[in-house]
């Protein structure tokens, strides 16, 4: 079945300088283990291969920024193959973030949507 299910990439914009996302980088870090345990809780072990978490450094990768249309750090991207399905920019609360993210991945793919999680 996993198979069948896209696969996501979620990924953090940083860079050593911004304040902001140095703070933000151990909630991207827990969210992204978040998501996978999500994921696999609703199609078993292999469903952590649905997702890989990538940190980007803007000033090491200023193409990749570029191309993505990053302007901003710290800003969490999920992208479905090549194509952003998620923006977020600043800091914000693990919550909001992993709720934001569940939420587009629900939406995204034929991932069902689970009533009883809560954090």
């Amino acid at each position: 079945m996993v198979d069948t299910l896209p696969v996501f990439e979620l990924r953090f914009y940083s860079a050593q300088w911004a304040g902001p996302a140095l703070q933000m980088r151990h909630i991207f870090d827990e969210v992204s283990v978040d998501i996978r345990n999500y994921l696999t809780s609703l199609h078993g072990e292999d469903a952590g291969k649905l997702l890989s978490a990538v940190v980007v450094d803007v000033d090491e990768q200023p193409e990749l920024a570029d191309r993505f249309t990053v302007q901003a750090v710290p800003t969490i991207q999920l992208l479905d193959g090549n194509e952003p399905i998620l923006s977020l920019v600043g800091a914000r609360p693990k919550i909001a973030v992993r709720n934001a993210i569940i939420e587009s991945i629900e939406k995204r793919g034929n991932i069902a949507v689970s009533t009883n999680k809560k954090e």
